[in-house]
C-alpha cells in the first residue's frame, strides 16, 4: 500500500486535503499516486476509499487527483463492487 492507499482505507480526508495541496499543479505525481495497485488484490485508491463509504474521498480522489471511476481490481471489481 502507498500513502494514499492508506489514507483512503482510514477514511483521513483532511490528510488527503493536504496532500493534495502538496502537489497542486503536479498532476503527473497526483496521477502516479491514484494508480498504484497494491500486491495482494490490485486495488488502487478509489478501492480502498469505495471500501471505506467516504464519499468525500472519493470525490477528491475523482476532481483533484483525476482516478478513474472505471478501473477494477486483479478481481475484475469495480468501484460499485466494492461498494456493495
Amino acid at each position: 500500500m502507498n500513502l494514499i492507499q492508506i489514507v483512503c482505507n482510514e477514511g483521513a480526508t483532511k490528510i488527503l486535503t493536504c496532500i493534495s495541496a502538496l502537489y497542486d499543479g503536479d498532476e503527473f505525481t497526483k496521477l502516479e499516486l491514484v494508480a498504484h495497485k497494491d500486491n495482494h488484490l490490485g486495488s488502487k485508491a478509489i478501492h480502498f476509499a469505495s471500501a471505506s463509504g467516504k464519499r468525500e474521498i472519493i470525490e477528491m480522489l475523482i476532481h483533484d487527483f483525476g482516478a478513474n471511476v472505471y478501473d477494477v481490481t486483479d478481481g475484475k471489481q469495480n468501484v460499485l463492487h466494492i461498494a456493495a
